[in-house]
């Protein structure tokens, strides 16, 4: 793809493709398959050595996809997003992470807490899955936060 393509691209960020399916993966699965029938909207998703273990995968999200995306829009509909990248969308499905830590293991709490707020801080605008996730997002981020539900 040409850098000029790029530009009027929105990239899909595909890396929820090899979890385990919840809500969170049935709705940017569904979501996805709507988008991407529309030739503005590309998919791009770890292939080969990069799929071999969870590891691989965060590290090609954190480094391998901002640079396969530079000049794109990128569009992230679960928390499998790079922690840094301004041109991108993040879909929040809940901030539970930040707002009950408790319900997590101690080492989920240490990663994905700090992985989320920077996601969020760093978003072009931010989608939130709720009108309360989206009135916590309030207090978190000053930029624009769109409703999209799940159902």
């Amino acid at each position: 793809m040409t850098s000029t393509a790029l530009l009027s691209t929105v990239v899909v960020n595909q890396s929820f493709a090899m979890q385990r399916v919840t809500g969170q993966q049935r709705y940017a699965a569904e979501i996805s398959q709507r988008l991407l029938a529309s030739e503005t909207f590309t998919a791009v998703a770890p292939r080969g050595f990069w799929t071999r273990s969870t590891l691989l995968v965060w590290t090609w999200i954190q480094v391998v996809l901002p640079w396969l995306t530079r000049g794109a829009m990128l569009l992230s509909m679960t928390s499998r997003a790079p922690w840094w990248c301004r041109r991108q969308v993040v879909v929040v499905h809940d901030l539970f992470v930040l707002t009950n830590p408790g319900w997590f293991s101690r080492l989920y709490h240490l990663t994905h807490a700090p992985l989320l707020r920077a996601q969020i801080r760093s978003a072009a605008a931010v989608v939130a899955v709720s009108e309360p996730t989206a009135n916590e997002l309030a207090s978190i981020y000053s930029g624009p936060i769109v409703v999209d539900p799940n159902a």
